[in-house]
């Protein structure tokens, strides 16, 4: 069988079951990505890049949506050649959120095409008025419907799809959710489970083991929309009572 999995990021959502089909020889499995990203042993990788950013004089409500137009061509032209080297994928699993899926079904119209639901943006009720103290409303209400559009694109030329939970499948429109599988990304647990002997040093520092008391923040970026402000005024009442304790 020939799989085709598609995401910017690689592996992403997909490591699992891209190496495990990978490990069987009957199977030919490629990932498109973005240059420099990370491969699996026994995965064809092809990477790509848009040939240019969203132009200045697009309205900022179409930003994203020019974006994701140039990503679905970065990935087409790839595509094409895969296809002109005899590549016909019998199964494609892409990630549609920054538009790269958008053209696949164009090239390999008899290709089935799986899209993973990872996220439909709204304006009530999910990721902007969730905070009372960065209040957001205006045009950013606009922005964040015209943020969709591509996602719709992608969910209308996808022949089946899928999101990791049952939330995520209740942030898309009604219209969709019968048709979104809830598919969990799965978790390796031969490495993710308890070590009763696991310690773990900190340079310069003591070593932690089971049973010892850690807290721990960890995002990609330090901002509101990731709860920094609220960590770090916990922070000074977290360690005054921890002085306590030890007292």
């Amino acid at each position: 069988m020939k799989v085709l999995f598609v995401h910017q990021n690689s592996p992403a959502q997909f490591r699992h079951v891209a190496a495990r089909l990978a490990a069987d020889p009957a199977n030919q499995v490629i990932y498109i990505t973005h240059k420099g990203k990370q491969g699996l042993p026994g995965v064809g990788k092809v990477e790509y890049e848009p040939h240019r950013k969203p132009a200045k004089e697009t309205h900022h409500y179409l930003r994203m949506t020019e974006d994701a137009v140039l990503y679905g061509q970065g990935v087409a032209r790839v595509a094409t050649q895969l296809k002109k080297t005899g590549f016909i994928p019998d199964v494609m699993i892409g990630h549609p959120g920054w538009g790269e899926t958008l053209f696949l079904k164009d090239i390999f119209p008899d290709s089935p095409l799986i899209s993973y639901c990872e996220f439909y943006y709204n304006a009530i009720g999910t990721n902007i008025d969730f905070d009372p103290e960065y209040p957001d409303g205006g045009e950013i209400v606009f922005r964040t419907r015209m943020r969709n559009a591509h996602h719709l694109i992608a969910a209308e030329a996808a022949d089946a799809l899928y999101a990791p939970t049952n939330w995520q499948r209740q942030q898309f429109p009604a219209a969709y959710r019968d048709n979104i599988d809830v598919i969990h990304d799965g978790i390796d647990c031969t490495r993710a489970c308890p070590n009763s002997k696991a310690t773990f040093t900190v340079d310069g520092g003591p070593t932690f083991k089971p049973g010892d008391e850690v807290i721990t923040y960890v995002a990609r970026n330090l901002e509101p929309y990731r709860g920094f402000h609220n960590f770090m005024r916990a922070v000074p009442h977290m360690l005054a009572s921890d002085r306590a304790h030890m007292l």
